[in-house]
């Protein structure tokens, strides 16, 4: 099992392009799908993730959106690279301080820590360490936004910014 949830070590994969496998080595028909149902609990947790572009200040970023416990707890560990403009946006219930540390995740990153109105509370910089250094926000959030370290300084982001959703997003 990987850190995608999946137990593949290809990384995640969708339904479709395991048919289209299933199709190549001839197993269509009831076969085929009675195979593809005795994977499914193994798929579940492959589904790709729901990206969006947010905008923070003047900037843009894509993000994954983490908005289960799962995706939140699994977070971007075992990532081994980040796009530039790229990063994950955690949604979680409610407002609180949050708390996030770098367990399994070997790329330095800044979060950003939004309010429920999406105005940035503070942002830190986080460099891998195992998991032992925690890195809270400074007053309740809603939203936690994870970049490449430097991403917010070199954006020009500093507190008081908002974030900008193209559209509601709530946690599951």
């Amino acid at each position: 099992k990987n850190g995608s949830g999946c137990f593949f070590a290809m990384g995640p994969i969708k339904y479709s392009r395991v048919v289209r496998i299933l199709e190549k080595v001839r197993l269509s028909g009831m076969r085929g799908y009675l195979l593809l149902f005795c994977l499914g609990p193994w798929l579940g947790g492959c589904a790709e993730p729901q990206r969006l572009e947010v905008g923070v200040g003047d900037a843009l970023v894509e993000v994954e959106v983490a908005d289960t416990g799962e995706a939140r707890r699994r977070g971007l560990m075992f990532r081994q690279q980040l796009g530039e403009d790229q990063g994950m946006l955690f949604v979680f219930p409610g407002e609180r301080v949050r708390q996030m540390w770098m367990l399994n995740t070997s790329i330095p990153l800044d979060a950003g820590f939004f309010d429920a109105d999406g105005v940035l509370v503070n942002w830190v910089s986080m460099l891998p360490d195992g998991g032992s250094q925690i890195h809270s926000s400074t007053a309740p959030a809603h939203y936690v936004l994870e970049v490449n370290h430097g991403w917010f300084e070199r954006a020009g982001i500093t507190p008081g910014a908002r974030l900008r959703l193209p559209q509601p997003i709530e946690a599951r």
